[in-house]
């Protein structure tokens, strides 16, 4: 069995992260590449595709920025117009299964997929499968075949076009994958994908790694919560500064030092309390040190499927707070590994820094939040059940 992953980067955001794992986790079993655009790590079984195209990636996002211009979402948007040669490598590689995972950034064109030569699997990471330019999206055109505009965004329907595109091109042959059952009704929901079978398998982590490290971990008389995400300055689904807002609230009522991971924090924001930066850092070593030295994770997300994030934190045996309106809340258990808040308010969010204040030395907690999770999503896991998956879409 020989499985090529195509994702953007190897290094950066969730979605590239997770199939970067899924493919280590493979890696030992069956024959497993990753291909992508962007590449940091020096492995042999990860391939940097060169565009050989005359459009360069620099004319294809300035010209993507022009159409966000003339059409404003709330949250991100991606197009997939352009065309470039990757197909035609993709079908020259002995390979069995194409397993695509977050393919944007023009990495591949809507028309290029339904090119694959071969099988096709793919793990949709966020809505923008099933949408049109949307990754996400509070509206229900995704369901309704998009016939009319939303309050989401102005201008030009750009989203009906793609949305349009999408109908056309994506085939009855794409395997799909969800990691969370949050996501996959959302899927069986949509116009397009509505009648497809969707396969729920979990985003796998190295738990070896990933563990909790009593060695180092220093209690002060304040809390240590971490918020973690990329790019949260900028993308208001991460839901930063309504909670820096409810956090202004609580300083006086509770006791807490915020450490954040993933943005730079702007410098005319106003802050009442403790807030630090921790450093970005691609090394899994260094922010499973970050991960433990902290006491739990702030999830305030408006809308994700299941987050990186939210696993590492278990998987350290940190609990995690999070909104209802993600997939971890089909891993959290409430004051047994985290909590699950309807709305990040003052009144919600003190009762939850109180629970973890009462918690927070209780060694058999860790330990326990750790074991649950690890049942759930480690390589060893995961592995079965994605070459069983593979298997059945090959043999029948």
């Amino acid at each position: 069995m020989k499985v090529l992953h195509l994702t953007f980067s190897d290094h950066f955001g969730g979605a590239n992260i997770a199939a970067y794992r899924l493919h280590k986790c493979l890696e030992s079993k069956i024959f497993s590449r990753l291909l992508v655009f962007n590449k940091n790590k020096s492995e042999k079984n990860i391939i940097k595709y060169q565009d050989k195209k005359i459009i360069s990636i620099k004319i294809k996002n300035y010209i993507i920025k022009l159409l966000n211009l003339f059409c404003t979402n709330k949250f991100n948007n991606s197009y997939n117009l352009f065309n470039s040669s990757i197909v035609e490598y993709i079908n020259k590689l002995d390979v069995d299964i194409v397993h695509m995972h977050w393919i944007n950034n023009e990495l591949i064109s809507i028309k290029e997929i339904s090119e694959i030569k071969k099988k096709l699997v793919w793990t949709f990471h966020d809505m923008w499968p099933m949408c049109g330019t949307e990754h996400y999206t509070n509206s229900d055109r995704y369901i309704k075949g998009y016939r009319k505009k939303n309050k989401d965004f102005f201008g030009l329907d750009f989203p009906r076009y793609i949305w349009n595109k999408k109908k056309k091109y994506f085939n009855s042959s794409i395997n799909i994958v969800s990691p969370s059952l949050w996501l996959k009704k959302k899927i069986l929901k949509s116009y397009i994908f509505k009648n497809k079978k969707v396969k729920l398998i979990r985003n796998p982590i190295n738990t070896r790694l990933w563990k909790p490290n009593f060695g180092i971990i220093k209690h002060k008389s304040s809390i240590k919560l971490l918020f973690c995400a990329v790019n949260f300055a900028s993308d208001s689904r991460k839901g930063f500064y309504p909670l820096i807002k409810t956090l202004n609230l609580l300083a006086k009522k509770c006791d807490f030092e915020l450490y954040t991971i993933g943005d730079s924090i702007p410098k005319d924001l106003k802050i009442n309390f403790i807030i630090k930066e921790l450093k970005n850092s691609y090394n899994e070593k260094k922010l499973v040190k970050y991960f433990n030295n902290c006491e739990a994770l702030l999830l305030p997300s408006i809308q994700d499927n299941f987050p990186n994030v939210g696993i590492e934190a278990l998987c350290v045996g940190i609990p995690v707070i999070s909104s209802k309106s993600s997939g971890m809340h089909e891993v959290i258990s409430n004051k047994k590994n985290g909590m699950l808040l309807s709305s990040f308010n003052a009144k919600n969010l003190k009762k939850a820094i109180n629970w973890i204040k009462k918690n927070r030395t209780k060694k058999f907690m860790r330990k326990k939040i750790h074991t649950n999770i690890v049942k759930e999503v480690s390589y060893e896991t995961i592995s079965k059940k994605i070459i069983f998956f593979y298997s059945s879409i090959l043999h029948g």
